[in-house]
């Protein structure tokens, strides 16, 4: 994984979870957390490469960063937005 520039408030493993229930999981955290905060989410859903910047995007959150890792896995860094 990369060195990344912003510390990581929580980390989530929702390895194994179906739509919508990544999505739903994230955004329960997230709603806990203060402005600014980012999570790490990870996830094999091959949904969520399209769900969390969707979920981002309307709950007004920035995604800084997505990707697929080997394995099918997909992390997400997403900022809390207000």
């Amino acid at each position: 994984m990369p060195p990344s520039n912003y510390p990581l408030a929580e980390r989530l493993d929702l390895t194994g979870l179906k739509c919508p229930l990544p999505v739903l999981r994230a955004n329960k955290v997230l709603r806990a957390r203060d402005h600014g905060d980012v999570i790490e989410v990870t996830a094999d859903d091959p949904a969520t490469a399209k769900d969390f910047p969707a979920y981002c995007q309307t709950a007004g959150h920035a995604l800084i960063e997505a990707r697929e890792e080997a394995g099918g896995r997909f992390v997400f860094h997403i900022r809390k937005g207000g």
